[in-house]
């Protein structure tokens, strides 16, 4: 199992505590322990360090400057006193946990940094602890998660959990759309005898399957990789090799795209005649029997 998140469904509704107001404000003063903001009533709120940011800073004025606006959230001590304090890092975080279930709606991309490799998956860093599931991180499987430590990925939400703080995410998915997207453009544009660089992702017994671009793949088959005859593509190509390849034909209806690599080769039989010269002599290798 990869995620408990995985398997069971969010609820439909939020449930728990009724959601604290957010409210406009905007950034009066700023001393070196505080922030004071006028409130959209016009009431005027003090924001503590601890309540600015969760993030380790020296002063305010790296999270805020004068005259901005910003969201916060009145804390429940101060009503009823006579000096009002306010969180801004609890309406960022309010906000935040709205934008990932509208997220998980529209499809909005959410970004976020790797912070770890873990059994099952990665931990990125969205503003809260999201993570990806190892089946969720590439369009193929990933034998090495730990290369994506430190890395800023693209993501699609697939499950929020606000009372868990548990929220599932898919690079997968967004890769999934991009070459859909890229398939659809490399549909319009690509013409037979256009002369391409991609990279080789697999090799087959039957050719080798190239990247042109956007992760759309088109099929090199074995007969189009050599002039001479060979037993598999690995005698000649390698993966992630980059190559020069041309478009032999584009099925729209079959969405397929056939490449070749000899075509861009010296053909061995353009200049047979002026090489070997009839009634000369020459030396050669058997190479098969038949």
């Amino acid at each position: 199992a990869e995620s408990e998140a995985e398997t069971k469904p969010a609820a439909a509704t939020r449930v728990g505590p009724p959601e604290p107001e957010t409210l406009k404000a905007r950034v009066e003063e700023i001393y070196d322990d505080r922030v004071i903001v006028q409130l959209e009533t016009g009431e005027t709120a003090t924001i503590v360090l601890k309540s600015l940011t969760a993030d380790v800073i020296a002063h305010p004025s790296e999270v805020v400057a004068p005259g901005e606006e910003i969201q916060v959230v009145l804390e429940k001590h101060s009503r009823g006193s006579d000096t009002l304090f306010a969180s801004k890092r609890q309406a960022d975080r309010l906000l935040l946990w709205n934008r990932l279930e509208n997220a998980k709606e529209t499809g909005e991309i959410i970004e976020g940094k790797v912070t770890e490799a873990v059994k099952g998956g990665l931990v990125v860093d969205i503003g809260v602890r999201g993570f990806v599931p190892a089946s969720q991180v590439g369009r193929r499987f990933v034998e090495d998660l730990s290369v994506y430590v430190g890395q800023e990925l693209k993501m699609k939400v697939r499950e929020v959990e606000r009372l868990r703080s548990n929220v599932v995410l898919s690079q997968r998915d967004y890769l999934e759309d991009q070459e859909k997207l890229a398939r659809e453009r490399a549909f319009e544009t690509l013409e037979r005898g256009q002369v391409i660089t991609g990279a080789v992702t697999r090799l087959a017994v039957f050719g080798a399957f190239v990247d042109i671009g956007g992760g759309v793949e088109g099929l090199l088959h074995i007969s189009d990789i050599a002039w001479s005859r060979i037993k598999h593509p690995g005698e000649v190509l390698s993966e992630n090799q980059q190559v020069q390849v041309l478009v032999l034909n584009v099925d729209r209806e079959r969405q397929r795209i056939s490449l070749g690599y000899k075509q861009l080769q010296p053909d061995p039989w353009e200049n047979v005649s002026k090489r070997f010269a009839v009634g000369s002599v020459v030396t050669g290798t058997v190479t098969k029997l038949v």
